[in-house]
């Protein structure tokens, strides 16, 4: 009997994941929204006890079990792109550590998606369109937060 083989998703559907993973992070209370804070120091100084050639995966769901971790709208896409597709290794981590989230999403995306959480109006692109972005978020406050960043 052969093996099926499992379907390669696309980066579309990959995007789709790494936001259901964050929505779901948050609501379990692993992943605590938190302006102006990229990732919480706490995981930054466990990873940093851990093993150079360790998975940031394994060690992400280690220190997930007893902790709740603060960060950012960008900190919980590369949390949860590594929860998803892990292939970052902890040394790897620490140079190189938005590779992964940036081929997925692009950096001008990730930067909307920084700009709409951190209540920006201008910064990475041109005014205007930070200006529309803003008046968006502003007039419509109870759109959900995962239509905002997408």
């Amino acid at each position: 009997m052969k093996k099926e083989k499992k379907k390669e998703l696309t980066k579309a559907e990959m995007r789709v994941a790494v936001a259901k993973d964050a929505l779901k992070q948050i609501e379990l209370e692993k992943f605590i929204p938190t302006c102006g804070n990229y990732i919480d120091d706490n995981f930054e100084n466990f990873l940093g006890s851990r093993d150079k050639d360790e998975q940031v995966q394994k060690a992400l769901k280690q220190f997930q079990r007893k902790n709740s971790c603060s960060m950012c709208a960008r900190g919980a896409i590369l949390l949860s792109t590594i929860r998803k597709f892990n292939d970052v290794k902890n040394k790897q981590f620490e140079k190189n550590w938005e590779s992964k989230s940036r081929s997925l999403f692009g950096n001008e995306q990730l930067r909307k998606m920084e700009r709409v959480f951190e209540d920006w109006i201008s910064g990475f692109s041109d005014f205007e369109t930070d200006k529309r972005e803003y008046e968006f978020v502003k007039t419509y406050p109870d759109v959900p937060i995962d239509l905002k960043l997408f």
